[in-house]
């Protein structure tokens, strides 16, 4: 399998608009709870679900791609509600390694930056590392 076919994917960028949902609010315990704000967590899910979608887009449908690192920064609260903007680019390919670089907005100010990295694998492939898994629980 090559994967320079992907080499043209670096510095190219995405951007995702997210409205935020009482699903994705910080609930460690009660007090956070009643804060109403979005949680690292959610962020997290969020910009990795962007990465994902751009990719899919890029990627032949027999690989997908998964998540292998991930550095975040969580500048500043969002209440739940406000819409978030996701900004991505490819900061560079190295074999099945493809390298994203965020920055996330809310409707107010900058609320998040990082990195991850998300390799592409064949779906059988997957498929057989998590079967290969599961049978030795058997």
């Amino acid at each position: 399998m090559s994967f320079n076919e992907y080499d043209h994917l670096a510095n190219q960028v995405a951007s995702f608009n997210v409205r935020t949902t009482e699903n994705m609010a910080w609930i460690e315990d009660e007090e956070s709870r009643s804060l109403n704000v979005l949680s690292t967590h959610s962020l997290v899910e969020v910009v990795h679900k962007c990465g994902f979608e751009f990719l899919k887009d890029h990627i032949e449908s027999y690989y997908t791609s998964v998540v292998v690192e991930t550095h975040l920064k969580h500048i500043s609260v969002t209440p739940i509600g406000m819409t978030i903007n996701v900004k991505l680019k490819v900061r560079e390919v190295k074999m099945n390694l493809v390298v994203f670089e965020f920055e996330v907005f809310d409707e107010k100010t900058k609320i998040a930056e990082g990195e991850f990295k998300r390799a592409v694998i064949s779906k059988t492939y997957l498929l057989r590392k998590i079967n290969e898994k599961a049978s030795q629980n058997s």
